[in-house]
């Protein structure tokens, strides 16, 4: 079985070797690109651009023709929804007291399995994954709900448990044991 630490991940836009975008990065601290892949970002208005997708050991990136249009903290991640219905590739990322993105992509199940590893390897928890039936939008917390001071968040019976793919480490006698080390 593979070790949990020694993933690899697809780099479809070749974003490791773009010098324009590793300048944006905090290699300083260690941060490293883990995957990348072209995307369908829905704006607030419902329209379709064009970006790509860029997943750090540390950060979650838009880009838009080499340029950072947006850096989220994996930290500030907080879950992902994904539309249920057939041959629909919509998700949205949650960002905890910021606006949602939404996305499509015909990478979904590679960006989530890339979002879950890094999420785990950050918070040694599996990041929780929703499923709705309907318009995803109706799940996403907006620019304008951020300004109003609420947040939009799918309800637990829409959580994926089957998507929670790594063993959580326990606590034992106010310690956690983790079979994955440090």
């Amino acid at each position: 079985m593979e070790a949990i630490k020694d993933r690899k991940f697809p780099d479809y836009m070749g974003c490791a070797q773009n010098q324009e975008i590793l300048a944006q990065l905090d290699t300083q601290k260690g941060e490293k690109i883990v995957f990348s892949c072209v995307v369908i970002k829905i704006n607030r208005w419902g329209m379709k651009q064009e970006r790509t997708l860029l997943l750090t050991n540390q950060n979650l990136y838009n880009i838009k023709k080499d340029q950072v249009q947006r850096r989220i903290s994996v930290d500030s991640i907080k879950a992902v929804t994904k539309s249920t219905k057939q041959d629909n590739t919509q998700f949205i990322v949650h960002v905890k007291n910021e606006y949602d993105y939404q996305f499509e992509s015909d990478f979904r199940k590679e960006i989530f399995d890339a979002f879950k590893w890094v999420y785990f390897i950050k918070n040694q928890q599996n990041l929780p994954v929703y499923g709705v039936p309907d318009k995803l939008k109706d799940y996403a917390t907006s620019k304008k709900d951020i300004t109003n001071g609420m947040e939009v968040n799918p309800k637990e019976e829409f959580r994926l448990h089957k998507e929670d793919i790594y063993t959580e480490p326990t606590k034992q006698g106010g310690r956690i044991n983790s079979s994955f080390g440090s």
